[in-house]
């Protein structure tokens, strides 16, 4: 993991004397100057998972679709689909899953596994999602 600062230039954010490496994942906190930011403890248990979960790099994850009943527009048995984590969506028995519509929504956890994929393999798989 790694912790940079950057600015936005023409909309996009610029890291200086970084060279992130093409389909990284990043997670960017914006603030004013002098501005702090105050969080819940439910909040701050949320952004710490959040930050675990980059570091072990499952902040998305390669699932395999297994049930899709009552979901058949959305889900396709057999096919793969990108998780995000969602630890609100965890606690419920819920995954956060980019489907067919191309947005994410939760689905039943049990509808969908887990896919251990090579590196360079889940690479390309989350580059084409």
């Amino acid at each position: 993991m790694k912790v940079a600062t950057g600015i936005v230039v023409n909309g996009k954010v610029v890291v200086e004397g970084e060279a992130l490496a093409e389909g990284s994942t990043v997670t960017v906190v914006l603030r004013e100057a002098d501005e702090t930011f105050d969080v819940t403890p439910e909040e701050e248990k949320e952004l710490l998972a959040s930050i675990a979960a980059i570091v072990t790099g499952k902040s998305k994850e390669v699932v395999l679709c297994m049930k899709s009943a009552g979901y058949e527009a959305s889900l396709e048995r057999r096919k793969l689909y990108v998780a995000l984590s969602d630890a609100g969506a965890a606690k419920r028995g819920q995954l956060r899953v980019i489907d067919e519509s191309g947005e994410d929504y939760l689905y039943p956890r049990d509808f969908l596994v887990p896919v251990d994929l090579p590196q360079a393999l889940r690479r390309r798989v989350l580059q084409a999602a």
